[in-house]
């Protein structure tokens, strides 16, 4: 069974965590599970604290600034 999704994210985009004043990450992976049907992006924010994974909602192209 073949199964088809796209994605807001891509691969070395650059992207922000929905927090107010979050550093810049990238995403450096993205996953699909067929059983719940979303797409986790991995994101690292610092190259020495590794990869967070993150949902779509969680994050932004622009930074949020209070």
């Amino acid at each position: 069974m073949k199964h088809i999704f796209e994605t807001k994210f891509e691969l070395g985009q650059r992207v922000y965590y929905k927090l107010p004043d979050s550093p810049e990450g990238m995403v450096t992976g993205i996953s699909y599970s067929v059983n719940t049907e979303l797409i986790s992006y991995y994101v690292t924010f610092d190259a020495l604290a590794g990869e967070v994974s993150c949902l779509d909602w969680e994050l932004s192209n622009d930074k949020t600034v209070i």
